[in-house]
């Protein structure tokens, strides 16, 4: 009768082993993540250090079941409160850094404004100066027409002998000399 009961016994503590050794694989891979999230972060949490007995301990002294579960569901509580507060600081992290890019959003957007206000201004001052070139061009070519006009018409009025009050002398300010008579009555001209 004791045969039997000893056998379950036997394979439930083989199950119970075997459970705790995926546990402890399991709980070394969430350390090895969480203090990888913990450095990665800058942050240090206040257990970084979990109270484990020594395995030389855990061989002399053969825990029960319920205190190795007790204590496998501590270590997991104690990981998901650490887990929390990773969520919470990259959370925190992640708004910093949203509101750090609007910011610089806005920082480059007054800039570009900036700019093309300085564009514009360029544009109307080379506008105006272009059309203050463009007037005097034109005011040149009137001034060259008008006075290659009086200039002709002055010595149109020389060859026909209708010279003007003063002999025939009207010196334009731009114009060629023109040549003047020696004499009213003569013709011929002086040079």
């Amino acid at each position: 009768m004791l045969a039997p009961f000893l056998a379950s016994q036997k394979t439930r503590l083989d199950e119970h082993s075997a459970a705790l050794t995926q546990l402890r694989r399991e709980n070394s891979v969430f350390r090895a993540s969480l203090s990888n999230m913990q450095e990665m972060l800058g942050l240090r949490s206040s257990e970084a250090t979990y109270d484990r007995p020594a395995s030389d301990q855990l061989r002399t002294t053969q825990p029960s079941s319920e205190t190795t579960e007790a204590h496998l569901l501590a270590l997991h509580e104690d990981m998901r409160q650490e887990v929390a507060q990773l969520s919470q600081a990259i959370s925190a992290l992640d708004a910093k850094a949203s509101t750090m890019i609007v910011n610089q959003g806005l920082c480059q957007t007054e800039e570009m404004a900036h700019a093309n206000g300085v564009i514009g201004n360029l544009r109307m001052q080379v506008q105006y100066l272009i059309e203050a070139k463009q007037r005097e061009q034109r005011a040149a070519m009137m001034r060259s027409r008008s006075t290659a006009e009086s200039g002709a018409a002055t010595l149109a009025r020389v060859r026909d002998g209708s010279a003007g009050p003063a002999g025939g002398v009207e010196a334009s300010a731009n114009g060629p000399p023109v040549r003047r008579l020696s004499d009213s009555n003569r013709q011929d001209p002086k040079l």
